[in-house]
């Protein structure tokens, strides 16, 4: 997991949610049977936060803002560092 390994392996990413889009639950087995994988959800484990396509090497998708954590000098974990 690309993500996973940007913010240090944490169990836990504090960012801030934007209320746009949501994944229709229905369509989550679906999707991921189709090669997504979604590897990033909310304190209830029912909203998806992050995706990752895993045949390729830098598609994430996120539903928070990582810019809003970001500074000169001290970009956030997904803006920084290198992708296999």
């Amino acid at each position: 997991m690309v993500v996973y390994s940007r913010y240090g392996d944490a169990n836990f990413v504090d960012e801030r949610h934007r209320h746009r889009y949501e994944v229709n639950p229905d369509m989550i087995s679906k999707l991921e049977a189709a090669g997504l994988s979604f590897v990033g959800r909310d304190e209830t484990g029912r909203r998806m936060e992050i995706v990752e396509l895993p045949s390729h090497p830098y598609f994430i998708g996120v539903q928070f803002h990582p810019e809003f954590k970001s500074r000169p000098g001290k970009p956030s974990a997904l803006f920084s560092g290198s992708y296999p």
